[in-house]
């Protein structure tokens, strides 16, 4: 008994070194910035600040999220409270993070010593002895270490708009952990032991779990596939010690049975996009040849999960070429047949080792969602953040059981193995430590990558308005942005970046203005639509607006115009766009005829809140009174989450006095 409790000690004080070890190799990287889609969902978005602690501006907060169709709500009032209490420092941002990295830690480690006993009890003997107990608490610390630990995690804690997906994997993690406790309750013991108003408690929790987990990103739903994972292989839907049957079949065979008929469901709902041969919007690919990639993409996973090199690992990854066939370029097929032989090999030794299929199962269902056809980029490190902790389970039962026979000798190579894991992590986040040093790592390791090299250029230009008053550096963010341009997927980004290069420079050149001009105005017509040309185009208008840019009122309307044309830009954008263009019509010309012709085709194109109260100023300032007060009703009306609602008042009150708020 003293030897059980000293080991209960040693292993309380693991865990508090493992915490002290995560938050050290992490913590260089808490005085980077913001980077990418930090911007448009934090720093840039004004509706997401909090004017005080109530539940009305809670509530209001939490529809302002436009990063998921859910809105993601938990994440973004986290991201509010961060503003609310600390300002926009990024240097708390990234320190909350952390701290929920470490809660997904400490759950983790909980959450894979209650299944390891669940599991022994199915795979091994029914008796789990106090040695066995005191091995599956340090399994479960040894797989929480090296998941916390890898290399690959480190976008998914540093990268602040992630917090979307350590939030997600908080409540997944903690639902899934409580769903193996009931049912250890429920699948083998005693019904006349059953407490059911504490199993009805907490089915209750699981539910309050998994919503706030789904609220936080959407592939939180994917947690309730591995709740069934973990059902077919442990519980086997036994209820009460007893295989249920129905029709002379157990009710695991009839869920089998149902699995499949699901997926295959699924599948065929979405047949004719998953086959449709056209681009998918804002992508450079369709859909099969997203899904041809998408296994290209599994293999890279996986070769970083279990041979980690950092000198791969960005942020950025949209460098990687798109399977146009399965033989162009060849690795896509032989990606897939890797995928299937590993497939097939863990079925093969499901007897033997049960868990090899446990862990393939696992990763494969985690990137079930952002790995197959829905049309979204197609690479992200974050993506792996839940979907390796089968593997480091796994690979956590073979060390500790090779520890158990070979002896305590091996703990050194444990420890070794984690120390690499921390150093990489370690080297990362010294990288990420500052905003220049990161992108020119990144760009360094991705050469091919646009958005790498863009970033870089940007990060210059910044260092250059900040004081660093020097034209080297000009001629680096041109050299990177050039790069940019020259990249595996060229963007009209780099374009626009070389026209703010050159603006900044004191003899800037007519003639090349006038090139970059015109390769915009190109670039914007006949190249697929990105997601970012409206981001793009209102950057150059404030640029203009401020007397940094110097392109004539002419060519700024073609720039526009070059963007409405093309054949494959959203209504969305062109509304937006035509927007930019009407306030560009106040703003330069005092030109409020125009300017209401304009507005009038972005209602048709976007019908939104703000557009309408543009609309209705427009009107004010052409004494047409009774028609804006039309068009505030309409705004208001529009407003479903109540982001223009001081703004709107603001109108009400100019427009009649006597309205009061």
């Amino acid at each position: 008994m003293k030897s059980l409790n000293d080991q209960k000690k040693w292993q309380k004080l693991a865990w508090l070194f493992l915490l002290g070890v995560i938050f050290l190799v992490y913590s260089p990287g808490l005085s980077g910035g913001f980077i990418f889609d930090d911007y448009p969902n934090i720093l840039e978005d004004e509706n997401i600040i909090l004017k005080e602690i109530s539940w009305g501006e809670v509530s209001r907060v939490s529809q302002t999220g436009t990063a998921g169709p859910l809105k993601r709500p938990v994440a973004v009032v986290s991201f509010a409270l961060n503003i609310f209490f600390t300002g926009m420092n990024p240097w708390f941002f990234k320190l909350t993070n952390i701290i929920i990295h470490l809660l997904n830690t400490l759950v983790l480690g909980f959450l894979i010593k209650q299944l390891l006993q669940v599991w022994h009890r199915r795979y091994g003997y029914k008796k789990v002895s106090n040695y066995s107990q005191n091995a599956f608490g340090w399994v479960g610390w040894l797989t929480a270490a090296i998941w916390a630990l890898h290399p690959f995690n480190l976008t998914s804690v540093l990268y602040i708009v992630q917090r979307m997906t350590s939030l997600s994997t908080f409540f997944g993690l903690a639902a899934l952990a409580l769903f193996i406790q009931i049912r250890n309750e429920t699948a083998w013991a005693d019904k006349v032991r059953v407490q059911w108003w504490s199993l009805v408690s907490k089915l209750v929790l699981i539910i309050l779990l998994m919503l706030f987990s789904v609220l936080s990103k959407e592939n939180g739903l994917l947690f309730l596939g591995l709740m069934v994972l973990v059902e077919f292989f442990v519980f086997r839907f036994e209820i009460f010690g007893k295989i249920k049957y129905i029709w002379n079949r157990s009710f695991y065979f009839w869920a089998s049975y149902g699995m499949v008929v699901v997926v295959a469901s699924v599948i065929l709902w979405n047949i004719s996009f998953i086959t449709n041969p056209e681009r998918i919007y804002f992508r450079d690919f369709s859909t099969p040849e997203r899904l041809m990639t998408e296994a290209r993409v599994l293999v890279i996973y996986l070769r970083d999960i279990f041979m980690p090199d950092i000198s791969v690992m960005s942020l950025y990854h949209d460098d990687i070429d798109i399977s146009r066939s399965l033989l162009n370029p060849v690795s896509t097929i032989f990606s897939i047949f890797f995928l299937v032989i590993v497939s097939v090999f863990c079925v093969c030794i499901i007897k033997a080792f049960p868990i090899a299929l446990f862990a393939w199962l696992w990763f494969l269902i985690s990137h079930s969602m952002e790995s197959t056809w829905l049309p979204l980029e197609l690479m992200h490190e974050h993506r792996n953040y839940f979907a390796i902790i089968g593997f480091c389970m796994a690979i956590s039962i073979g060390l500790v059981t090779a520890v158990r026979k070979f002896g305590n000798k091996l703990c050194i190579a444990v420890l070794g193995i984690l120390f690499v894991l921390g150093s990489s992590t370690f080297v990362r986040s010294y990288e990420w430590k500052e905003p220049m040093t990161m992108s020119k790592m990144e760009a360094l390791r991705h050469p091919k990558s646009m958005r790498a090299n863009y970033q870089l250029g940007r990060d210059l230009l910044v260092a250059f308005d900040n004081g660093l008053k020097d034209d080297r550096v000009l001629d680096e963010a041109t050299i990177a942005f050039e790069q940019a341009a020259k990249a595996n997927f060229p963007s009209v980004g780099p374009y626009f970046g070389l026209l703010f290069v050159e603006f900044r420079r004191k003899n800037s050149d007519e003639e090349h203005v006038n090139s970059l001009v015109k390769k915009i105005e190109e670039t914007l017509r006949t190249k697929t639509t990105e997601a970012s040309y409206p981001a793009y185009i209102d950057s150059l208008l404030k640029c203009q607006l401020a007397s940094q840019c110097r392109i004539n009122d002419m060519d700024m309307l073609a720039i526009m115009v070059a963007a409405i044309e093309n054949k494959s830009v959203f209504p969305v954008q062109k509304g937006e766009i035509l927007k930019m263009a009407a306030q560009y019509a106040v703003s330069r010309g005092n030109d409020w005829g125009y300017a209401q012709e304009l507005a009038e085709m972005a209602i048709q194109q976007n019908d939104s809140a703000a557009t309408r109260i543009f609309y209705a100023q427009i009107l004010k300032n052409r004494d047409k009174r009774v028609a804006a007060a039309e068009q505030i009703e309409i705004a208001e009306k529009l407003d479903d989450a109540k982001i223009y609602r001081e703004l709107l008042n603001r109108e009400k009150i100019i427009l009649n006095p006597d309205v009061s708020q």
